[in-house]
């Protein structure tokens, strides 16, 4: 190899090292986001995902107390935080998200499904929306960094002759 040729390995090599921001990490600038009327669309539909997902709970063999009982969804929740690649900059923030038909009726509440009499599907009430308005203060445009998104259930059952309720999620 020529003179000239390593040379310019060590000229390439040395920049490659001062760009690695692992060995000279900067603190970048962050910017405030906020999420305002943000919908959940469940394929094939809210209706479809949340009943499937009921049957299926009531067949895993771990739930053996449930069989019998009424299963319901209780809350439905909603994880919300900014990711850097490696890690959570803060804990996600939890929000409830309630069916569209319920925040247009104004009843928050958790009520047993019942199925529908038409068989057209319908996009009208079909999400999950949000009721407030999310604050993400620590966000940083890179391409590492995002927003996760996590949906969570929690569920209700009567147990047993007494009616009382259990929760699980």
């Amino acid at each position: 190899m020529s003179l000239a040729t390593l040379s310019l390995r060590a000229k390439l090599l040395s920049a490659l090292r001062s760009e690695d921001v692992f060995h000279k990490p900067r603190l970048m600038k962050t910017v405030t986001w906020y999420l305002e009327k943000l919908s959940i669309h469940l394929y094939p539909s809210l209706e479809k995902f949340e009943e499937e997902l009921l049957d299926l709970l009531m067949s895993d063999q771990n739930i053996l107390m449930l069989h019998g009982n009424a299963l319901a969804v209780q809350e439905r929740r909603l994880h919300i935080g900014v990711h850097n690649g490696f890690c959570f900059v803060q804990p996600p923030q939890v929000v409830v998200v309630v069916p569209e038909t319920e925040v247009t009726r104004g009843h928050f509440g958790s009520l047993p499904r019942k199925p529908r009499a038409s068989t057209k599907p319908s996009l009208e009430g079909q999400a999950l929306v949000l009721r407030s308005r999310i604050h993400l203060a620590e966000m940083v445009r890179h391409p590492a960094f995002g927003v996760v998104f996590q949906l969570e259930y929690v569920f209700s059952a009567a147990s047993g002759a007494d009616g009382k309720v259990g929760v699980g999620t």
